[in-house]
């Protein structure tokens, strides 16, 4: 049987966890907010452009949900800075300045704000499962509210990677190609071959 003392050590040691990761997200969702809305000015793609933005709001508004946790355990509001969400906003401006003037450009600003959006996602993901160990719903429900924002943000940003990356490869005349060349193979199979033949 486990000993109580080891659950409450165990317990208290997750809370704390729990804490010190929203802190980190405190500060950084401000900071992609920030980075985002960069992103957002230098796109091309009116839509892309648009869901920056939209997603920028979103990451302001998590700053006040992620405060409203800290008032589900009871703590003050906490800020803390994290290495990994600094390196990931250095990496996505070097790649977005180093692609700016590139037909690649828009490319270059969804893989950035992709990798921000799944490490929101891994965080928010871990600090629901917390909360819910932690028997903290209401801290759970905004979690939850939070991560939904994140991984809808995260599809739709996936939707505007094939358009764009479709576009750039000339979509339709590749269509139009492929088309062609597999209406000239079949022809070719069934003039060597003998005609196609339907089930009935």
């Amino acid at each position: 049987m486990e000993n109580p003392r080891n659950i409450s050590a165990f317990m208290k040691t997750l809370e704390n966890l729990l804490l010190d990761q929203l802190a980190e997200m405190y500060g950084a969702e401000q900071e992609i907010a920030r980075g985002l809305s960069r992103m957002a000015r230098l796109a091309s793609n009116p839509e892309l452009q648009k869901a920056l933005k939209a997603h920028s709001y979103e990451s302001v508004g998590h700053i006040s949900k992620v405060a409203r946790i800290f008032e589900c355990f009871g703590e003050p509001t906490a800020e803390m800075k994290g290495s990994a969400i600094g390196g990931l906003l250095a990496e996505a401006e070097a790649l977005v300045v180093q692609h700016e003037k590139s037909p690649a450009n828009d490319a270059a600003i969804i893989t950035a704000a992709q990798k921000l959006e799944h490490f929101e996602i891994a965080t928010y993901s871990c600090l629901r499962d917390w909360a819910m160990v932690l028997n903290n719903h209401e801290a759970a429900m905004f979690l939850q509210e939070i991560l939904d924002e994140e991984k809808a943000g995260d599809h739709k940003l996936t939707d505007l990677a094939h358009i764009r990356n479709m576009d750039g490869l000339g979509d339709v005349e590749w269509h139009r190609e492929t088309v062609s060349g597999e209406e000239e193979a079949l022809a070719h199979h069934g003039n060597g071959h003998g005609a196609w033949h339907h089930c009935s």
